[in-house]
């Protein structure tokens, strides 16, 4: 959302641009939910214990409820930006519980 404008001006696509202006919103919502879901899916495929699992739960507990309060926000430019920032700490997250899962389960 803060640079839409330059997406714009590039041509590029960007959602807030070219979905209508609900669209995005529910769109956005999937991806999160799709995102944490896959984060689970890691855990299964890798046998993980608990450690990763905690930690999968935990965090995308938190981005799953920030992308609803996108949502219920109406996508302000504050809550796009919370959500954009979390997500960078969500995957940083879930990878480092992965690998310190591994390391405790093999050493």
């Amino acid at each position: 959302m803060r640079y839409q404008d330059d997406y714009k001006a590039a041509n590029v696509r960007c959602c807030r641009w070219w979905c209508p202006s609900n669209g995005w919103r529910a769109r956005s919502s999937c991806y999160s939910l799709a995102l944490v879901a896959t984060s689970f899916v890691f855990g299964v495929v890798d046998h993980s214990g608990w450690i990763y699992w905690v930690a999968a739960a935990l965090a995308g507990g938190l981005y799953l409820a920030d992308a609803l309060r996108l949502r219920r926000e109406n996508g302000t430019p504050k809550s796009a930006m919370r959500l954009f920032t979390y997500s960078i700490t969500y995957i940083t997250v879930v990878f480092v519980a992965m690998a310190v899962d591994v390391i405790v389960r093999y050493h």
